[in-house]
């Protein structure tokens, strides 16, 4: 597309696709997951789940809410991993990506999770 994500062929300003127009991706509002506060002690305790992480991808509304979430990748144990899709959409605002005119639109955005040891 001619501008952001779009369907046609070619790429950039050449491109002969209707793009989407994304000027401003999204981002976080306020909130953030806390690996110490949000997940409870996995089996082992905490230090089993040191130097693991999560990522996920889910779209951003317009209003700045997650929806859409899926596991991208995972160094965590299975019951931390699924519990980061529901604690985003919970705990996490977002500005959402807008178009070069100021209008807010979906789009899709990544999040990790690092469990360091503290």
């Amino acid at each position: 597309g001619n501008q952001g994500e779009g369907l046609g062929t070619g790429s950039g300003n050449s491109g002969g696709g209707q793009g989407n127009g994304v000027a401003v991706k999204p981002s976080v509002a306020s909130g953030r997951l806390d690996p110490r506060r949000d997940f409870p002690v996995p089996e082992g305790g905490r230090s089993a789940r040191f130097g693991t992480s999560v990522t996920v991808v889910f779209t951003v509304t317009p209003e700045g809410s997650a929806i859409n979430c899926s596991v991208a990748r995972s160094s965590a144990d299975t019951a931390t991993t699924a519990l980061v899709c529901g604690l985003v959409s919970e705990k996490i605002r977002f500005n959402p990506a807008r178009t070069v005119d100021g209008r807010a639109v979906s789009s899709r955005y990544g999040y990790r999770v690092d469990f360091r040891e503290r």
